[in-house]
């Protein structure tokens, strides 16, 4: 930088109180004076501020609206080298993002025709590599004597590190959304099956206590359930009593019309009976279906067969109709021993109550 133009004029400065303030009032500021006067005087302060601070500037001509001049920094920052683009606006207009093209020119107008809109806007420059540069783009209009804009002077700053860290944010935003999202589907699928999984546990331990065939209960558990009652009938110094239907031509039934007509069979008799007797336990044992309860008197147990077999002879069978057969027997609960033959006593009991049938 020249030495010599660097001297400045201090003589607007003067020794009175007035004139000092004047110096340092904002608009008449010595120091904003001198700087104005060293632009003037040499370029080098000129193009150290639009190399520090700016990433280039422009300067166009409105009244040749192809004439704009383009300072050397803006194409280096787009990958160009400065002596290989001309001065015309089509230079940059060519590479700038077109949408961002439109909103430029949008602005540009209502800003030639209202000074106070500002002409700032960021837009997007495809570099020379393929990539994107974000260009904040800011400019004022110069007007002549007639109030007319001849000229616009305009700056550039590089915004590619700004944006860059946007566009990251945002992402980081969509994709803690879409955790957020993944998370919540899949704290929904755990939770459906949580509730499948209890429900396959319910299944799974009904169909432990159930024959699949017939709905009965299977005979580990009616044995189990069994005993519990033979407790209580214990406690309640109460008789025990077993009821067992068969079925007399179920060899027939199996030759003629299959084991799966004599399952549905049973599985009827049993749908039958659960409905009016929900109070007694039900298991199937061949072709038999046990029926185990406590506290019922001999005269009631009798009666109670007879309903058992009404029940079954009412129903409008199809196919084939069994033939059925009830018997009954009784049990003093305290003759009941629990040791390794606990479950003789059920034995007893079907057996008795298979050999004393009741008429039909």
């Amino acid at each position: 930088m020249n030495k010599d133009n660097l001297i400045v004029d201090h003589s607007h400065i003067s020794d009175t109180s007035t004139a000092a303030d004047d110096a340092f009032s904002n608009q008449n500021h010595y120091l904003r004076k001198e700087l104005y006067q060293l632009l003037q005087q040499d370029d080098l302060v000129f193009e150290f501020l639009q190399e520090g601070a700016l990433d280039g500037i422009w300067y166009w001509d409105l009244e040749n609206p192809d004439n704009e001049w383009m300072s050397d920094k803006f194409w280096t920052l787009l990958g160009y080298e400065p002596d290989d683009k001309k001065h015309l606006a089509a230079e940059w207009q060519d590479i700038i993002f077109e949408a961002d093209l439109k909103t430029a020119v949008r602005n540009l107008q209502k800003h030639l025709e209202d000074p106070n809109h500002p002409y700032d806007q960021i837009v997007r420059y495809k570099h020379k590599q393929g990539h994107t540069i974000w260009v904040r783009c800011r400019g004022v209009a110069i007007y002549d004597v007639d109030g007319k804009p001849i000229r616009l002077l305009g700056a550039h700053n590089d915004f590619t590190p700004i944006m860059k860290h946007h566009q990251a944010l945002v992402q980081e935003r969509i994709d803690n959304a879409d955790l957020t999202r993944r998370v919540d589907i899949l704290s929904q699928q755990i939770a459906a099956l949580k509730a499948e999984n209890e429900s396959l546990k319910v299944r799974i331990q009904r169909d432990l206590m159930y024959s699949d065939e017939t709905g009965l209960l299977n005979i580990e558990h009616f044995r189990a359930l069994a005993d519990k009652r033979v407790l209580t009938a214990q406690r309640l110094n109460l008789s025990i009593n077993v009821i067992v239907v068969s079925i007399a031509n179920a060899e027939h039934i199996c030759r003629h019309f299959g084991d799966n007509e004599l399952n549905i069979k049973m599985g009827t008799i049993n749908r039958l009976l659960i409905e009016q007797l929900a109070d007694m336990l039900m298991v199937r044992i061949s072709d038999m279906v046990v029926l185990f309860s406590i506290g019922y008197p001999k005269l009631e147990l009798e009666s109670l067969c007879s309903e058992v077999q009404k029940i079954i002879h009412d129903h409008n069978w199809s196919i084939v109709i069994p033939d059925i057969t009830i018997g009954s027997a009784s049990l003093d609960s305290q003759a009941v021993i629990f040791d390794n033959q606990r479950q003789n006593y059920m034995d007893i009991l079907i057996q008795e109550a298979s050999s004393h049938k009741h008429d039909s």
